[in-house]
């Protein structure tokens, strides 16, 4: 198998049985059941309610899908997580790994999209519908999606990455020949560039708030439906910046953690490795919980999804 070595005999159906193990079997349960879960609600919630399938509705449809494939992909770990074996061969974890990579970058790219977007409708309210349109929309999106293939194929054409089953992180992952070329790569090409450009349309729109505040309240009394598009804008600015930096919180410690094992030029602990590596992971489920908790269209229309089989068969009875 792929990069497993001479370490595969030593692991070979040994089931989990102490403490630690367990804890790592339910973080890993945890975080891959209601990533799954939740972004698959996510996106029949928003693909079967006509006023969430705008052009910012296909952002959180796409953000929704690139969270979904790696909960997806979270999930093939939980059988390995408790015998501490990848059954699923050679072919399998080159898939995982991939789509793992893509999704990531995929989400990444997409929230920064999102963030461009939600900068325009809240600094040009009367001009966003001109400017922002589902085609240029999509036209983003294609660009989120296709961008990262042909970045790790160049990748894996030259051998600077290579799929392995980490057994003590108990996940089929890209491995990078070097600690260094993958912070150089990820971080310079892909983290710094979305995080200039989301705090850069954030700082934007914060100024443009404050600056026209009494102009806007002047409109919001004298046009009530215009004032209410405003408010919704600045909520969903809100919510989108939150969900924006809550994906560097998660990423952060061990982008931290990996600088620093390279300049001091030290090993991460396992333990450290496995705590960080599932927490950047984690991103997947709380973008779910963040756009519920502050989209009450979104949140109303799950809930009523949610319900509809109980009502029918209350009705029924």
């Amino acid at each position: 198998m792929s990069g497993n070595g001479t370490s595969l005999d030593a692991f070979r159906f040994t089931t989990c049985t102490d403490i630690i193990c367990g804890l790592k079997v339910a973080t890993i349960f945890f975080i891959s059941t209601l990533t799954t879960a939740g972004n698959l609600v996510a996106l029949i919630t928003i693909g079967s309610t006509p006023s969430l399938r705008n052009c910012h509705g296909l952002l959180l449809m796409s953000l929704s899908l690139a969270d979904l494939a790696t909960g997806l992909v979270a999930s093939t770990s939980m059988y390995p997580s408790v015998y501490n074996l990848w059954p699923f061969g050679d072919t399998m974890c080159l898939v995982v790994a991939c789509i793992e990579a893509v999704a990531k970058k995929a989400s990444l790219l997409t929230l920064t999209l999102l963030s461009i977007e939600r900068y325009i409708a809240v600094t040009r309210p009367l001009r966003y519908s001109r400017i922002v349109t589902k085609q240029k929309i999509l036209a983003g999106l294609t660009f989120c999606w296709v961008t990262p293939v042909p970045f790790f194929a160049t990748l894996f054409l030259t051998r600077q990455i290579f799929n392995k089953y980490v057994f003590l992180l108990h996940a089929c992952t890209i491995t990078y020949q070097s600690q260094l070329l993958s912070l150089t790569l990820n971080v310079g090409l892909f983290v710094l560039p979305s995080l200039a450009t989301v705090c850069i349309t954030s700082v934007l729109a914060w100024v443009g708030m404050k600056k026209h505040a009494r102009a806007r309240a002047h409109m919001m009394s004298r046009l009530t439906e215009q004032g209410g598009q405003t408010r919704k804008a600045i909520k969903f600015f809100r919510m989108c910046s939150i969900m924006a930096f809550t994906f560097y919180a998660c990423w952060a410690p061990i982008t931290i953690v990996g600088v620093a094992c390279v300049l001091a030029d030290v090993r991460q602990p396992w333990g450290v490795f496995f705590a960080l590596y599932w927490l950047q992971f984690s991103n997947s489920l709380w973008n779910v919980v963040i756009y519920f908790a502050m989209n009450d269209a979104f949140r109303h229309r799950a809930r009523e999804l949610f319900l509809s089989p109980f009502v029918a068969l209350r009705r029924l009875c």
